[in-house]
């Protein structure tokens, strides 16, 4: 099942078959350094990055077993290829977004 079926189709404008999707809840503290990090770790890759708040995405939630944010869900072809709960470091998480692009 294609990706796309749990986005609104605001999220989908410029969307390409390829991105990352951040997935956050508002109040969350560690979503907001995770994001953090996130934005300094994407300012050399330049990755189609899609933040959600996962608040509005329930169906996206249980199809994809996200049980705790933040979490990035990368993107190949409209399909989730890996999921990510750890942000341990910009590094990390820099490592994660090449892999991405050069897979």
């Amino acid at each position: 099942m294609s990706i796309r079926t749990h986005l609104q189709s605001k999220d989908l404008t410029g969307l390409e078959s390829d991105f990352i999707i951040f997935g956050y809840t508002p109040f969350c503290g560690t979503c907001k350094l995770a994001e953090k990090m996130l934005d300094i770790a994407n300012m050399t890759t330049q990755c189609k990055v899609l933040k959600l708040d996962l608040n509005y995405y329930e169906s996206l939630c249980e199809t994809y077993k996200i049980s705790s944010v933040p979490v990035l869900l990368v993107i190949k072809d409209d399909s989730v290829v890996k999921t990510v709960f750890k942000f341990e470091s910009v590094t990390s998480i820099y490592e994660i977004l090449t892999n991405t692009i050069d897979e």
